[in-house]
């Protein structure tokens, strides 16, 4: 492929079918947590207050109990960094000391996150997220990823992909694809594999 995809969030989905469509096994920092609303602009910001001692609280997802621990600071949600108890949710008492250990690990993906979105001419993010329908909610959502990712690399292109957009539509910068709903946390296999095609058709370094 032409450009250089990097995955934003904001769930697994997106590293899985990036790797799955490009071949790459490469990791960055959003590839394997959550990142709602506007919590890659972790990417801009300063690093002392990423994973603090008693800045964190357990969070639950909508069909799961305490099995994601959201760092208050970024604002991102870790579901595959810390510690499970026999029942599956986060081991409350294992946090603290596996802190140290998790911010080493997530600080170097995003220096090297960055250093990947810098290097590039033809980078593209990638973010699949729920929860956006009108033309509306797109421009804000892409108005707010140029914002944080811009200053970084002038040249970055976006595409969101969302299966609850009410309509997909095209633009120099960015696409907006709809995707096909699936009941696997990994997406469509067809839907992914049409974004990629329309990607490498319609944007260029």
């Amino acid at each position: 492929m032409k450009n250089n995809y990097i995955g934003i969030g904001a769930y697994c989905q997106t590293a899985a079918q990036i790797r799955r469509c490009t071949g790459s096994q490469d990791s960055g920092l959003f590839d394997w947590l959550v990142s709602p609303d506007q919590a890659f602009n972790f990417i801009q910001k300063e690093d002392a207050g990423f994973l603090e001692s008693g800045n964190w609280e357990i969070v639950n997802n909508p069909e799961n109990v305490g099995i994601r621990v959201l760092d208050k600071y970024s604002g991102l949600l870790f579901q595959h960094e810390f510690p499970l108890l026999d029942s599956g949710g986060i081991d409350p008492d294992k946090v603290e000391s596996h802190l140290p250990i998790a911010k080493k690990k997530f600080l170097y993906l995003k220096a090297k996150t960055l250093q990947s979105i810098r290097s590039g001419d033809n980078c593209v993010l990638v973010r699949a997220e729920d929860g956006l329908i009108t033309r509306d909610d797109t421009i804000r959502r892409v108005e707010e990823i140029r914002e944080v990712f811009k200053p970084i690399n002038h040249r970055v292109k976006v595409i969101l992909a969302s299966a609850t957009f009410e309509a997909e539509f095209q633009h120099p910068e960015f696409l907006a694809i709809k995707m096909q709903p699936a009941q696997e946390w990994y997406g469509d296999y067809a839907s992914w594999d049409r974004l990629f095609s329309l990607s490498e058709q319609l944007i260029n370094p």
